[in-house]
């Protein structure tokens, strides 16, 4: 059976997206934007293997009295979407603009859980960092023995 092979080279993959934030009621967009690095982008690898190093290297010295804690893995979560958040724009506190920083995020974060998912979500998106190309196939051809 001949078929159409697909070409990879066809995918144009960008190492961050823009989350547009929407209000957690009416989801309408509120005018604040996040970029993040997603799960294919060496931000995120690097990010995710330190965390879990750390992890490994508690665990590893503490013995046995090391315990794996949902708030534990939940601090993990939540230090790895600091990690991956590049950038934001209209965020506003008590009617001033609130500058990014990493601390903000992860401030702003712990406190508007809301807000989180949505960028969190974002991050795992990983069709959100593929550029749409003219054609998802290639002229070549590949035969299986199928």
């Amino acid at each position: 059976m001949i078929t159409a092979a697909f070409d990879i080279g066809s995918l144009q993959r960008s190492d961050t997206t823009t989350v547009e934030i929407l209000h957690p009621v009416s989801g309408d967009a509120t005018g604040m934007k996040v970029v993040v690095h997603g799960v294919d982008s060496p931000t995120y690898r690097e990010a995710d293997r330190a965390l879990r190093n750390r992890r490994l290297h508690k665990l590893q010295h503490s013995g046995r009295n090391t315990k794996i804690t949902a708030e534990g893995t939940d601090a993990d979560g939540l230090e790895l979407l600091v990690r991956c958040t590049a950038s934001w724009e209209g965020f506003k506190e008590n009617g001033q603009p609130l500058p990014f920083t990493k601390d903000n995020a992860r401030r702003v974060y712990e406190e508007h859980p809301w807000l989180r998912r949505q960028v969190d979500a974002a991050v795992t998106d990983a069709a959100s960092f593929f550029a749409s190309s003219p054609s998802s196939s290639s002229a070549s051809l590949s035969t299986s023995s199928d």
